[in-house]
């Protein structure tokens, strides 16, 4: 299913929120809760807890499940690889924002925020709430709490600075409570683009922060936390209220969520959740969400060992680790024996991988090196991408793609940025590196700089992404047939993000981006925003303000940065996707990330007893929020 570029865009702007508005339905379906799950009602007797139209509030997210299915009751079954992964636990059972992507992820609906405003020039964002909300434990949820977060968290740089808003980067930004129920938060320049940015599951860290529970870890509200943290072992307040504020460790920390955490994902064996009952959404016949009770999600690294519990049934969601194109055929084999059924995940990559050459690599020689653009494009030829496609993607990869947008995205495809030094042409590659001035080679053949210095290279993959791994051989191989001297390495996801952000990787392995109008809000693989721009590491350090090793970009990509900025101020539509285009013609010309292949979209699978699963979702976990806009809280279970 092709994504509509230009619908996408227009509902996510402030100057179409009627429409967006009208889009919602909320206002029509608004209700009471009078349903709860059974497991509640000895609760609500014993007055235990309140009855559940007092507990979702007076104005409950409506949410109408995709299959009709109201069925409350099970366990979700799923799988988890461990630390480092927590993307799958803050997607699945955390997505969510003041604002969230649809369902077909090409608008943005409201969510913990009923209605919004914004004046003329984009600057000021006044959101009204659902009142009534309540923390899981009770406690109300107001605009104070967010206000909070925007005092005391957001400018602290003692506080982890991931939690804060990475999406308005080198952004002033205030709030501030009108009443409980109306946030009003103010931008220190325009932009058009943020309720997008709100619908990013970064935005997420808005309503993680309640004050109610977190001040009492907070030098800032109790004199006796330096004490208070000495007595539990922690060096300072601070490392002890980043550690009661982590939401995939702390099991007393409330939440808004459908589920709460009840098994941290530091136990060795499972992470549990367990149903929410001050769940401030409902369906459509005013049941509160959600249907399903818990879940426990069993930690397994061995890929082998998750396919197998997969194709034995003991899975309920299959859409990360091992639903790969290699695997395809064996869950089709075993697709009745374990009663499985599937839905097909719209990719949101123009490559499965993207080729991080560092170019602020710590290493002199290293940086020189893969600063050579000529040296970039020779790499990228020496790649036999139709064998790699073949032999690690099944023939499921193709064409040859680099990181750019997708053929479908009418607005911004270029087919020559797409195809641009993909061919496999190793005399070609042999030619460029001896033209840079690397024709020099030592006693074992490999390649030296001008000067005669040795060029070494390690190419980092990352272990949890098996295909990756595979085709790490094809890779290293290929740039050492024209003698560069490359070997590679695997590291866990965890240490490997450690490498990353402290800059001492030469070449990365990861993830493809580029593509989708993931991309286009959040362009990390173009502009220095985020860790994952892993060819520019310390280029993010030094736009962020946020790492050890910052490093002052050249010209072109302070242009880079200067044209997105402007993207995100301009309101007029087509200037700001000229704007984009532009900063997509720099990195064309400057060929900074090779990517592999053009991925075809992908199959996801669910037992059949899962319900109200969506037939088609959309990718995309950094921008998309993968699978939050599915609405996993009206998945339901039929139990036999």
């Amino acid at each position: 299913m092709a994504r509509d570029t230009q619908t996408l865009m227009r509902t996510g702007l402030g100057v179409t929120l009627a429409a967006l508005l009208a889009s919602t339905g909320t206002a029509a379906l608004a209700q009471s809760a009078t349903g709860q799950a059974p497991m509640l009602d000895a609760l609500v007797e014993s007055g235990d807890l309140p009855p559940v139209a007092e507990r979702v509030g007076t104005e409950p997210f409506v949410h109408a499940p995709v299959e009709g299915v109201r069925s409350y009751g099970g366990t979700l079954r799923q799988l988890y690889s461990g630390g480092g992964d927590e993307a799958v636990l803050w997607l699945f059972y955390g997505y969510e924002p003041l604002l969230r992507w649809n369902q077909d992820a090409d608008g943005v609906v409201p969510n913990i925020a009923e209605s919004y405003e914004v004046n003329e020039d984009a600057s000021v964002f006044t959101f009204d709430l659902r009142e009534g909300m309540r923390w899981s434990d009770g406690h109300p949820f107001t605009a104070h709490d967010i206000v909070w977060f925007f005092d005391h968290v957001q400018p602290d740089e003692n506080i982890d600075p991931t939690n804060r808003l990475q999406f308005l980067v080198n952004q002033e930004v205030s709030a501030r409570a009108i009443d409980d129920y109306t946030l009003e938060i103010t931008l220190g320049q325009s932009n058009a683009m943020f309720p997008i940015l709100l619908a990013q599951p970064h935005a997420n860290w808005l309503a993680n922060y309640p004050p109610h529970y977190l001040e009492q870890f907070h030098g800032g509200f109790n004199d006796d936390a330096g004490a208070l943290a000495a007595e539990e072992g922690y060096q300072s307040w601070y490392e002890m209220f980043q550690d009661k504020l982590d939401p995939f460790q702390n099991i007393d920390k409330p939440t808004i969520n459908a589920w709460v955490l009840t098994r941290p994902e530091s136990d060795p064996t499972q992470v549990e959740y367990a149903r929410n009952p001050y769940y401030w959404k409902v369906d459509d016949e005013g049941n509160q969400l959600p249907y399903i009770d818990g879940a426990v999600m069993e930690i397994v690294e061995n890929r082998e060992v998750m396919l197998l519990k997969a194709v034995n049934g003991e899975v309920d969601w299959i859409a990360r680790y091992i639903n790969t194109a290699e695997n395809r055929p064996v869950f089709f084999e075993n697709i009745e024996r374990a009663d499985l059924d599937y839905f097909e995940i719209v990719v949101a990559r123009s490559s499965p991988i993207q080729i991080h050459m560092n170019r602020t690599a710590q290493d002199p020689i290293v940086r020189k090196v893969l600063n050579d653009r000529d040296v970039r494009i020779a790499m990228s030829h020496a790649i036999d991408r139709e064998e790699i496609s073949q032999l690690i993607y099944a023939g499921q990869c193709s064409p040859a793609h680099q990181t750019s947008p997708r053929p479908e995205e009418a607005a911004f495809y270029d087919e020559e940025m797409g195809t641009q030094f993909t061919e496999h042409d190793v005399a070609r590659a042999n030619q460029l590196l001896d033209e840079a001035g690397y024709d020099q080679r030592d006693s074992k053949g490999w390649r030296m700089t001008p000067d005669g210095e040795p060029i070494a290279m390690i190419a980092t993959v990352r272990a949890d992404r098996q295909p990756y791994v595979d085709m790490m051989p094809f890779l290293t191989e290929a740039w050492q047939e024209i003698g560069l001297n490359v070997e590679w390495r695997s590291v866990e996801k965890s240490a490997k993000n450690a490498f990353r952000d402290s800059n001492q990787h030469h070449i990365l392995i990861d993830d493809g981006d580029g593509a989708s109008m993931g991309a286009y809000i959040f362009p990390r693989a173009y502009v220095p925003l985020h860790p994952d721009s892993a060819w520019m590491t310390g280029w993010v350090h030094w736009a962020t303000g946020v790492g050890s090793d910052p490093q002052e970009p050249p010209a072109w990509m302070k242009e880079v940065i200067s044209l997105h900025q402007a993207m995100q101020k301009e309101p007029d539509l087509d200037r700001q996707n000229q704007l984009y285009r532009d900063i997509l013609a720099i990195h064309k010309e400057q060929f900074n990330v090779p990517g592999i292949c053009l991925p075809a979209n992908n199959i996801g699978f669910h037992t059949k007893r899962l319900r109200n699963v969506p037939d088609v979702l959309h990718g995309g976990t950094v921008n998309l929020g993968f699978p939050g806009p599915a609405a996993p809280e009206q998945f339901a279970i039929l139990e036999e």
